[in-house]
């Protein structure tokens, strides 16, 4: 019984190890290819956001698709939650009104505002 479960062990590390393995290489390709650069995309957000979620995945069917898919929706929510608090910030200036036309949010420029 005690090889059994040690073999276990074993086989969920090298597993784990796959899944590492494939997110450093997501996270060099996407550094390498200028991802990172995007000034919407913050890489102090996205790597531990990215890391942390791959290492929740299912060992058994994660695959590199998987990988990208993730990476693909982290780096949306944070490019959404930079345009949120860009937004956010102008309203607070007084730069632009939020208009609540509708469940999607818009804004327009507050022509009042004479800075």
């Amino acid at each position: 019984m005690e090889i059994k479960k040690l073999f276990c062990i074993l086989v969920k590390r090298i597993i784990m190890k796959k899944i590492e393995v494939g997110y450093k290489v997501i996270l060099e390709t996407l550094t390498e290819d200028g991802f990172f650069e995007n000034e919407w995309i913050d890489e102090n957000k996205f790597r531990p956001r990215f890391i942390n979620a791959a290492t929740k995945l299912n060992e058994d069917t994660t695959t590199f698709g998987k990988l990208f898919e993730l990476a693909e929706s982290i780096s949306k929510d944070i490019v959404r939650e930079n345009i949120d608090s860009t937004m956010k910030s102008l309203i607070d200036k007084g730069l632009v009104d939020e208009v609540a036309d509708s469940d999607v949010k818009t804004y327009k420029l507050n022509i009042n505002n004479n800075e």
